[in-house]
């Protein structure tokens, strides 16, 4: 990346637009993330980039002999191989284990159960909660709340992921008056709380 950084400054007409491509990406999304609330700088917000720094990867390897050409590509191939490896099999890398959280949930409970869920979760929960005994209520934290979906006559349990406007907590805390949490268990990226209804059967419900 150093010679190719070094081949592409030599040209001019090739730097005047790969150098802009390879920052201006980068550092607008690290600069928004500093500014703008609630939101967390993720690497892969900067994928605009990753066109042009392949670009200059590869005039830096297609600079250099025939055989250490070589040797980088293989060098680029295995280490992408090696990184893949790891995101898929090595469990640190597993970021939101929500399927182990409804796995946990599923084997806890015996009949229909409620799961609010709170967080960016909530894109996923739809596919990773598609099961007949699990009553999915989304838009737990909300303004709104889920007034309508909840039995509050029932235990529910909340489950949050990727909840960067701790939306979890607002939850609880709409949820206070008519439950109170009897367990909390974590999974990589997930939190899971078990709710039993403070008055079981009367059906009441926050304000």
């Amino acid at each position: 990346a150093l010679i190719g950084l070094r081949r592409v400054q030599q040209q001019e007409q090739l730097a005047s637009w790969l150098f802009p491509w390879l920052v201006v990406p980068s550092l607008l999304v690290f600069m928004s993330a500093l500014m703008i609330p609630n939101v967390t700088y993720q690497v892969r917000y900067t994928f605009a980039s990753l066109p042009a720094f392949e670009l200059v990867l590869a005039v830096g390897i297609m600079s250099l002999g025939k055989r250490a050409k070589w040797v980088c590509i293989g060098a680029v191939a295995a280490l992408s191989a090696y990184s893949l490896m790891h995101f898929y099999f090595q469990e640190v890398y597993d970021k939101t284990d929500l399927r182990g959280a409804v796995a946990y949930v599923r084997s806890v409970e015996t009949g229909p159960t409620q799961i609010a869920v709170a967080g960016q979760i909530e894109l996923a929960m739809p596919y990773y909660g598609d099961y007949p005994d699990l009553e999915v209520v989304l838009g737990c934290g909300s303004q709104a709340g889920p007034r309508d979906a909840i039995d509050f006559s029932r235990r529910i349990w909340l489950v949050s992921g990727r909840d960067w406007n701790a939306s979890s907590q607002r939850c609880l805390r709409m949820l206070a008056d008519s439950y109170e949490s009897s367990e909390r268990i974590t999974f990589p990226g997930i939190e899971l709380w078990r709710l039993e209804p403070r008055n079981p059967g009367d059906g009441s419900v926050y304000e």
